[in-house]
């Protein structure tokens, strides 16, 4: 009711939203009858390649801090992890090892290291996810079911051996789930990773700058970051692909969504 309000008003010229990409689409049609300007930053299901000259400890470490300090609900949050098979086994050990050590608990406990989902729909979605992939076949090497006590609580969560056909492969979680699976050549992990619709961030971790590079050209999203997770800065300009959304925010570009650019032509032999 709001957004038709606001949207139907021709005073309003433009529209900067934040949000899922079903709720952007919804504002998008809203705009088209006032051909209204839109930036949308919408949803993404962000891949993690670890290449085998990785940093597996200092790879571990950022994934997990990233991807759990706000219970996994973060737009450009990772997802999807897909490691070297040569260190496959070595990078899981560690990964399960960190998740398990991280301390759900209330907010307002200092010793806590991931708070809880923001409301009930959210841990039915985290239970929709993780059983429809067990169906499929796949392994819950930690995590995987609500945590008995008050709240909205999902446990740090990773999977193996996840079906293609698996939901949580093609629906952005927006959670505390992550999957990993091993690959065998680059072209094979970048073609994994961009098969997603989603297309908002995608990270790196790799030594040798040729595969920095291979990698970086190769994935089909907004933002690419090497060797490290972390936001995008204020001054640099944003934007999502496919369906993560239109439209830059941060940097120049971002304000130049808010703006028209004027053309004026001179007549100079007139002057």
């Amino acid at each position: 009711m709001i957004s038709e309000h606001l949207l139907g008003s021709p005073y309003v010229r433009a529209l900067s939203f934040t949000g899922s990409t079903h709720v952007g689409k919804l504002l998008a049609r809203l705009a088209a009858d006032n051909l209204q300007r839109c930036v949308l930053e919408l949803g993404g299901h962000s891949p993690v390649l670890v290449s085998e000259d990785a940093d597996i400890p200092e790879a571990v470490r950022a994934i997990t801090e990233y991807k759990f300090e706000c219970a996994g609900q973060s737009c450009n949050a990772p997802s999807r992890i897909l490691v070297a098979r040569s260190i496959y086994e070595p990078f899981l050990a560690e990964l399960i090892e960190a998740a398990e050590t991280i301390k759900v608990g209330l907010p307002t406990d200092k010793s806590t290291d991931m708070g809880p989902m923001a409301n009930g729909r959210r841990i039915a979605a985290m239970d929709r996810l993780t059983r429809d992939a067990v169906a499929l076949g796949a392994r819950v090497e930690t995590g995987g079911s609500r945590l008995n006590r008050v709240g909205f609580y999902w446990p740090p969560t990773i999977l193996t051996n996840v079906h293609p056909d698996s939901q949580i492969l093609r629906e952005e979680p927006f959670g505390p789930i992550l999957t990993v699976a091993p690959y065998d050549t680059l072209e094979e992990a970048i073609a994994e990773a961009n098969a997603s619709e989603y297309g908002l961030a995608s990270y790196v971790f790799a030594k040798s700058h040729e595969v920095q590079t291979q990698m970086a050209k190769g994935l089909a999203a907004g933002a690419i970051s090497v060797n490290h997770l972390k936001g995008v800065s204020v001054d640099a300009p944003n934007a999502g692909v496919k369906q993560s959304g239109y439209g830059y925010e941060g940097g120049l570009e971002g304000v130049r969504a808010f703006q028209n650019l004027k053309l004026i032509n001179w007549n100079t032999a007139a002057t």
